[in-house]
């Protein structure tokens, strides 16, 4: 991500990521409480931001699918942030 996003857009695509891999609930609640980590009433995301989130995701996500997939899933994060960023 090159530039700020909405923390709405942000949450969407993160969950349709992570959804296949540990569930939507499971996946919706991480989300939820990554952003609210991130501090005052988040309404968009930095890149800065989205680079903090990947970073608590990851260790989490690799209890859940081990270190190699983890690493999969990570790129796959990125990706769709990336596309999120092209959408606009």
């Amino acid at each position: 991500m090159r530039a700020a996003a909405s923390s709405a857009d942000v949450h969407r695509v993160l969950v349709e990521v992570l959804t296949p891999y540990i569930g939507r609930n499971i996946a919706d609640a991480s989300v939820k409480g990554y952003l609210a980590r991130l501090g005052q009433a988040v309404t968009s995301v930095s890149p800065e931001d989205a680079e903090k989130l990947l970073g608590w995701i990851k260790p989490g996500l690799k209890v859940f699918i081990g270190e190699a997939r983890t690493n999969q899933v990570v790129a796959e994060l990125q990706q769709a942030l990336e596309r999120l960023e092209e959408a606009k």
